[in-house]
């Protein structure tokens, strides 16, 4: 016991300054949410209290009675370790409890996910992550706008939902999806049985709540009764896999028992690519969709997808290209629209991004009603003109 004792307060000790680095990098990057600030400083106060973990030593002994051996009597450490470990767990709790009220995280075949995904608050973890990553050049688009408008996103989105589930912790764990299950985020859901669902195809890095919201939003201001689920594929999202044609049809088919009878799709960057190669592929799949909408990311050389389709890219995209993007509206008809951005268009552009949205499904949202209307009255009785 003193030896595992002592092999903590080492390691402690070394990871003291470290720790102490991190905390100071996460809380200037801006007032973080409750939970994070909370996590932070309880963990600095777990790891100093492992570090000044006193020795076990004899101070003396107490009588056991008669026919007894004396017992040792130890100086106890101090309650800063346990205190700190049993806030934290209190404060995990909370998130649990408290996450998820604007959002659904539904998962299929592997337990904890939702669990998971409550445990941060991914506005801390996100805007952490992009000031290391630009910081270290490994990210380049967008460096100026890209951080205020990441910050001012999060804000709006709690400020509407609360603390939301995230799926980017169980993502990053290789926990979404199962082999043969489903993971996906749904937003905007209603009482009432939705017709129209949106399908969000994430990117490289994993599933994150906020692209999801932000698709959501933009489609709600065309009917805020469409629903919107956004499906968790692997890190590397590589979607025009096998699996990732499988993962797509799965969640398409599970807005169909909601009642869902017509779709868009959207795919950002390696999910835009996957989209507009899977499809040519899907088309028997693709039935009921009213169009497609590829933001930063599409394969120029891909087939005719059989669907309307709208192309929303930055014009200074290093990642990737806003040229192929060129080339597929150009040889199948597609609708531009070519924001003053990099590879973060929908981010930093956000409002020009919606407007495109809006412009691109209203109007087949509108045929679509309409058809409906048309089916439903019937043939016009004898005499009388055919409605609308």
């Amino acid at each position: 016991m003193s030896a595992l004792r002592a092999l903590l307060r080492l390691a402690s000790r070394l990871a003291l300054a470290p720790f102490a680095a991190a905390v100071v990098f996460l809380l200037s990057g801006g007032v973080p949410t409750w939970s994070t600030a909370a996590y932070a400083l309880l963990g600095f106060g777990l790891v100093v209290g492992l570090a000044t973990l006193p020795d076990t030593e004899i101070v003396g002994f107490e009588s056991s009675g008669a026919h007894r051996p004396a017992a040792a009597r130890v100086r106890r450490p101090r309650g800063v370790t346990r205190a700190s470990a049993a806030l934290l767990a209190l404060v995990a709790l909370v998130r649990v409890l408290v996450a998820g009220t604007g959002a659904t995280m539904i998962h299929d075949g592997r337990f904890g996910t939702s669990l998971l995904g409550g445990l941060v608050d991914e506005g801390d973890l996100a805007q952490a992550g992009s000031r290391v990553l630009f910081g270290a050049g490994a990210l380049v688009d967008d460096a100026r706008a890209m951080p205020p408008a990441m910050r001012g996103a999060y804000a709006r989105m709690r400020s509407a939902h609360g603390d939301v589930v995230s799926p980017v912790v169980p993502t990053f764990l290789g926990l979404e999806p199962s082999p043969s299950g489903l993971d996906m985020l749904v937003l905007h859901e209603t009482r009432e049985t939705p017709r129209v669902g949106v399908v969000f195809l994430h990117g490289l890095a994993g599933s994150f709540a906020l692209p999801c919201w932000t698709v959501a939003s933009a489609f709600a201001e065309v009917d805020e009764g469409i629903v919107t689920a956004c499906p968790s594929f692997r890190v590397a999202g590589d979607w025009w896999s096998e699996e990732g044609a499988r993962v797509l049809r799965a969640t398409m088919d599970a807005l169909r028992r909601r009642g869902v009878t017509r779709f868009f799709l959207v795919g950002l960057s390696n999910g835009g690519i996957g989209l507009s190669r899977l499809a040519p592929r899907m088309r028997a799949d693709f039935r009921d969709v009213a169009g497609i909408v590829l933001v930063s990311g599409v394969d120029g050389g891909a087939a005719s997808p059989g669907v309307p389709v709208l192309l929303v890219h930055g014009t200074h995209d290093t990642m990737t290209s806003h040229g192929e993007a060129v080339s597929y509206a150009r040889a199948h008809g597609g609708v531009l629209a070519s924001l003053d951005a990099g590879h973060f268009a929908m981010l930093v552009r956000e409002r020009a991004f919606v407007q495109a949205v809006r412009r691109f499904a209203a109007p087949r949202l509108r045929r679509t009603a309409t058809s409906r209307s048309a089916a439903s009255a019937g043939p016009s009785a004898p005499g009388r003109p055919p409605p609308g």
